[in-house]
């Protein structure tokens, strides 16, 4: 498998879920799509830069 067909699957999934829950928190992207937290994180900074979503915040405890 091709390393950019990965990494646009991966987004492709990400950007599926954020249509249908507009509001997502890393957690559970990574437990929905079967991704690492890492890998999550890498795809969201994309999909940030590329400016397909925008970050919601930091969230306080």
């Amino acid at each position: 498998m091709h390393l950019a067909f990965l990494r646009d699957y991966h987004e492709a999934l990400v950007l599926a879920l954020a249509r249908t829950t507009p509001t997502l928190e890393r957690g559970t992207v990574a437990e929905v799509t079967g991704l690492t937290p890492q890998a999550v994180s890498k795809v969201l900074a994309r999909l940030v830069e590329e400016g397909l979503l925008e970050p919601a915040g930091v969230r306080r405890p």
